[in-house]
């Protein structure tokens, strides 16, 4: 079921995140389980990259998953994300090398990927979970598409009147530029951001919402 429900899905995956197979002479496959705080969760997406390119995506199904990597030189670092329905994103501890033809795991026996996350947000997972929901929720804020062209909609919801300031960052830390920087009104707020001069790649968008902990989401841009 795993794999049959993954190749209904692979092909808008990979495009999705402008990844061209035709643009790679091997592959390599990986059968993971990833540990997430203890607890079973679904909906997430699984990333692999080599530097800064995605070479391959996933979805994450009970916290297993089949993933297909590609590459022209073997011996390539291959690292791994995971994205949350929420678009939280986790680094993931283990690293793995590039090989053609390769398959790392089992279905009897998958390799085992363990996601960085503090032990404060483990809380907020187990104690969702508890409550029957699936995944860590951040209410205060959402961005969608989280896969983008040139458009992204930016929500973000207060109780009182709050000074809001959001930064776009590329995947090195470094701050690109202030997409909004003003006082917020009580309830929900829209804004719109347009950016038809951004390369191709993964950034983070950064809220600071008054005295409140920052918040991060992550997004591709694809075109």
């Amino acid at each position: 079921n795993l794999r049959s429900g993954l190749d209904e899905t692979q092909t808008k995956l990979l495009a999705d995140v402008g990844l061209n197979p035709a643009n790679f002479q091997y592959n390599m496959n990986a059968m993971v389980e990833i540990d997430i705080c203890d607890q079973s969760t679904s909906d997430n997406v699984l990333l692999a990259y080599v530097n800064n390119d995605i070479r391959g995506i996933s979805v994450v199904e009970n916290n297993k998953s089949f993933i297909t990597m590609y590459g022209n030189t073997s011996g390539e670092e291959v690292t791994f994300k995971v994205m949350d329905a929420n678009n939280k994103v986790y680094s993931v501890g283990e690293k793995v090398d590039f090989y053609a033809d390769q398959v790392i795991g089992s279905v009897n026996e998958f390799y085992p990927l363990s996601a960085i996350i503090s032990l404060s947000e483990c809380d907020v997972i187990a104690s969702a979970n508890s409550n029957g929901i699936e995944t860590l929720t951040e209410d205060l804020v959402k961005v969608t598409p989280s896969i983008f062209t040139n458009e992204i909609n930016i929500e973000f919801k207060t109780n009182e009147s709050t000074e809001v300031k959001v930064d776009l960052v590329d995947i090195t830390g470094r701050k690109l530029q202030t997409i909004l920087n003003t006082t917020s009104s009580v309830g929900t707020n829209n804004f719109t951001w347009l950016n038809n001069n951004l390369s191709i790649g993964t950034y983070f968008i950064v809220f600071q919402l008054g005295d409140a902990k920052q918040i991060t989401k992550q997004v591709i841009k694809i075109k």
